[in-house]
């Protein structure tokens, strides 16, 4: 499949297969299509605040869009809140730390949504909202890489 798949590394995703692990506890309760369904309708919400915060610390918002797309376990993570915090990397290699939540229907501002995005949403698509995406620390750099089993 062409099409990158939200969280093709996420939780009850096997990367290479893309096919679902048949827990459901291990899928957050939901059966297989219903998580399927989530992770292929991810639409990202942008505004003056959050894209010119990113920009703050040199981060576009499609540098932000491609970690979370390619997000790998351990990642994301729970920060409290409803917040999700992730590493990853860039299409050029830079290292991210990106933080973000997932807006409730009434907090989803339609008029900012393209055509497509805003079919996905009626079609019940997950908005996106990225409050957060700065270059990792050499200390965060250092703990992903363990993570990820290099040095």
């Amino acid at each position: 499949m062409d099409v990158p798949i939200v969280g093709s590394g996420w939780p009850g995703i096997t990367p290479r297969s893309e096919t679902l692990c048949h827990s459901t506890e291990r899928n957050h309760g939901l059966d297989r299509s219903e998580l399927w369904y989530i992770l292929i309708l991810v639409i990202f919400q942008w505004d003056e605040d959050n894209s010119e915060h990113i920009a703050e610390h040199g981060v576009s918002p499609d540098e932000a869009e491609y970690v979370i797309e390619r997000a790998m376990p351990p990642f994301p993570r729970t920060a409290g809140d409803g917040k999700f915090i992730l590493w990853g990397r860039t299409d050029y290699g830079s290292c991210l730390q990106v933080g973000f939540v997932y807006l409730t229907d009434e907090r989803v501002d339609v008029s900012r949504l393209q055509p497509m995005e805003l079919l996905d949403f009626e079609a019940g698509g997950k908005v996106l909202y990225v409050f957060h995406a700065m270059p990792m620390t050499s200390d965060q750099k250092r703990q992903y890489r363990r993570l990820k089993g290099r040095k």
